[in-house]
């Protein structure tokens, strides 16, 4: 995430945000998933790292919120990527008001990861894949400006790693809940 005070044009932020935040953990997950196995029974295990910043609210434009709904729906991973790199290239050029997307880079990089979670987590059936929001956290991404530890943002990725109880996927979760 780019800070405000962040010299850093706007249009200039999109591409490494996404392909931190989105096109990299797509391309990650990808690669490591051959390489997920169960063990003793349990499931292997995908925790995404989301944020309430990418709530489909952010996603104003009718048109382009139903075209999301529809990728996530049809389970089109290549869609879904087609629709973020429009978003780039568009924001890029400084057009993303006009063609319907929202103006936040961070979050809109994280509603599509939390997009991309729905759909791994519906055609990956022996792996559990959930998204997670640590909260806004005291760390130096924050300039230490969140109320909450960095131990305590990452209780939930932990308990999604690690917990038996978690069962099932595609979930978006928060403070040890959905």
């Amino acid at each position: 995430a780019f800070k405000k005070a962040d010299p850093t044009p706007h249009a200039e932020q999109a591409e490494p945000t996404f392909r931190t935040n989105f096109f990299n953990t797509v391309r990650l997950c990808n690669n490591l998933l051959p390489m997920l196995t169960c063990v003793e029974g349990d499931k292997a295990r995908i925790v995404n790292v989301a944020s309430f910043a990418g709530s489909l609210k952010i996603l104003k434009d009718t048109k382009r919120r139903d075209q999301l709904s529809s990728i996530i729906a049809n389970g089109d991973e290549g869609a879904l990527i087609d629709f973020a790199s429009e978003f780039v290239a568009d924001t890029k050029a400084g057009n993303e008001p006009s063609k319907g997307w929202p103006s936040s880079n961070y979050g809109f990089s994280k509603l599509c990861l939390i997009a991309y979670t729905k759909i791994l987590a519906a055609r990956e059936k022996n792996v559990v894949v959930n998204a997670v929001c640590p909260g806004w956290c005291s760390t130096d991404m924050s300039s230490h400006s969140g109320p909450r530890s960095a131990e305590k943002g990452a209780e939930t990725p932990i308990f999604l790693a690690s917990s038996k109880e978690v069962t099932t996927s595609g979930g978006f979760y928060q403070d040890l809940a959905l």
